[in-house]
């Protein structure tokens, strides 16, 4: 059963962080860089509450989460947002160096080409404001949806909840690798390594949902069984094997 909706971030706030990178390479410091992080871990965070709402109105476990999200701050999904903030904030940092060197990588490929200086300096202002926007766009993509796995994560493990649902964004530009996760039951801080699991050599390995550069895909928290199809792809001991409900329960108890 798909339950992507209800968890799905909003292009608005990736679009928001990106233009706020935009704005960073114009006068980077770290006082703008903390003030970015933390404008889109809070988004990430308020919104992914609204999901985990509307998880508890179907769930027994609604007072405890309604409980998390009153008091959340105060413990491990506060300590979460907190390094979710600094460790962003120390990616921003690093934009305008990750530029430069495609910059330097750029000049030194067309000087082996025997390329003119002057046609060389030609050709970058060209392509520069591509090149910025490539790594703003990718850096927005990857740390909006590492936040929110890392948000899910904390305040799952908080009530109890220690698996998920490995869900994609379902449209053509979906990697093979995580075509086949999709659906895939697994469990928090047990990731998976997709490219392996499908055949393909990578050095990505095993991370979740969101964890890889432009990946869209979420972590669906399994609040209840009933959320899901069974039998189930269950992701254990390093494989995908087909469960039955009463044989996941054994091994998720």
């Amino acid at each position: 059963m798909k339950r992507t909706s209800q968890w799905k971030q909003p292009r608005r706030i990736e679009s928001a962080y990106q233009q706020a990178l935009f704005e960073f390479l114009k006068s980077p410091t770290d006082e703008a860089a903390n003030r970015i992080a933390s404008s889109m871990v809070t988004a990430v965070r308020v919104r992914n509450a609204q999901g985990w709402r509307a998880a508890a109105n179907e769930s027994t476990k609604s007072r405890l989460i309604h409980r998390l999200l009153m008091q959340e701050l105060n413990g491990p999904v506060g300590y979460e947002v907190t390094r979710l903030v600094r460790e962003n904030a120390s990616r921003i940092r690093t934009l305008p160096l990750d530029i430069a060197e495609k910059t330097n990588a750029f000049i030194a490929s067309q000087q082996r080409r025997g390329m003119r200086s002057e046609t060389i300096t030609k050709e970058l202002q060209e392509r520069l404001p591509e090149m910025q926007a490539a790594s703003v766009r990718l850096l927005a993509r990857t740390e909006t949806a590492k936040s929110e796995t890392a948000v899910t994560q904390a305040r799952a493990q908080s009530i109890g909840v220690h698996w998920y649902q490995w869900a994609t964004s379902e449209d053509g530009r979906v990697r093979l690798s995580h075509r086949k996760m999709d659906g895939v039951i697994c469990r928090f801080g047990d990731d998976p390594n997709p490219e392996a699991l499908a055949g393909e050599k990578s050095t990505l390995g095993h991370y979740a949902p969101g964890g890889c550069p432009n990946c869209r895909c979420l972590a669906l928290p399994l609040v209840s069984l009933d959320e899901v199809s069974w039998p189930a792809r269950v992701y254990h001991n390093g494989s995908i094997t087909r469960m039955t409900r009463k044989q996941f329960e054994r091994i998720a108890a």
